[in-house]
């Protein structure tokens, strides 16, 4: 050892400063649980378009709708996302119509009959654009809407725990 050093604790002898009692203490952490940590962090920012947009985060908040019966919007918005690059948007636009507006349908979603209604006249008019879905994504996903909630509740539930 060199003249002045101090001599090297082991980690069981180490002491608590004066100013900190042993319980208080953190204990090692692993380089897994640290990352957790880091995932939490992130996690606690995201938001419910940058979820949508990643494929594995929004597979994550997939199985997460799924595990409280609530997947159906999240599969309209893919659907509408597929529809937008549809080459037949009529016929597209129509089976979204049946799967997701029809009363009683699997995958019925919860919106303005509205709008389900403005959606149903341009199908039969055969006007069916790129923006035809957009009022009803919006009210899914606004702040207010059941996909925004059920992210929050995603958000605190299943990556922040």
């Amino acid at each position: 050892m060199a003249l002045g050093a101090a001599p090297i604790q082991s980690p069981r002898s180490a002491r608590a400063s004066p100013t900190q009692s042993p319980r208080t203490n953190p204990s090692p952490r692993t380089p897994k649980e640290r990352s957790h940590d880091i995932d939490k962090l992130f996690a606690q920012h995201l938001t419910l378009p940058e979820v949508l947009q990643d494929t594995t985060l929004r597979n994550t908040f997939k199985e997460y709708l799924k595990s409280v019966y609530s997947s159906e919007s999240l599969l309209f918005w893919e659907r509408v996302e597929a529809y937008k690059l549809a080459e037949d948007r009529v016929e597209e636009a129509r089976k979204i119509e049946k799967e997701f507006f029809m009363e009683n349908s699997l995958c019925e979603i919860n919106t303005s009959q509205s709008f389900k209604d403005a959606v149903r006249r341009n199908i039969e008019h055969g006007t069916c654009n790129e923006h035809l879905f957009d009022s009803i994504v919006w009210e899914l996903t606004s702040e207010t809407g059941i996909m925004a909630d059920c992210f929050r509740r995603f958000k605190t539930q299943n990556l922040t725990v």
